[in-house]
Order: C-alpha cells, then structure tokens, then sequence
C-alpha cells in the first residue's frame, strides 16, 4: 500500500513485478468507482468501473480493456438474482 485518501481507503498500490494499481472511490460513499493497475511499461493491464445502486447493491461492473460489461439484478432479499454480459464469451 503506498498510498490511502483521508478515509484510509487504499488510493495506490506497487508491487514487485513493477505493476501499480489505483482505485477511485465514489465521493458520497465508499463505494469503489474504478480500479485500473499498469505495468512499468507503460501499457495498462486492467481498467474496471463500478456503478452501484442507492441500496449499495452493485448495478454494473465494466471491464474497459476487454469492452465488457456486467449488469446485476438481485431478488427482495438482494442477493444476486440474474447477471447479465456484453461482448463476452458466455453469457451468464
């Protein structure tokens, strides 16, 4: 951990192999709204977003390297009922 926000919520992370990740967090709640993490090299290995709904359910899940994307419904209990995906390989 190399550096958190004044909420001590993880903001950077490096690691050993060279890779750093960066979260960024919604600012009315502490909720993640992405996490992206790049190699030394430059080249970015993972770019995620987040969207969450008022219940703090997660509505979607992005995945922008890969243009897919992840949509949640849930029951009245809010467990996760259906997922639905875009440009994947399965379909869920």
């Amino acid at each position: 951990m190399d550096d958190v926000d004044g909420l001590d919520r993880v903001t950077t992370e490096s690691f050993g192999n060279g890779t750093i990740t960066q979260r960024s967090y919604d600012p009315l709640r502490e909720f993640t709204r992405t996490i992206e993490t790049s190699s030394e090299l430059g080249g970015t290995l993972q770019s995620l977003a987040y969207q969450w709904n008022p219940d703090g359910t997660l509505a979607g899940r992005e995945d922008l390297i890969h243009d897919q994307h992840e949509a949640f419904e849930y029951d009245y209990l809010h467990r996760v009922a259906a997922v639905h995906t875009t440009h994947a390989q399965q379909t869920l």
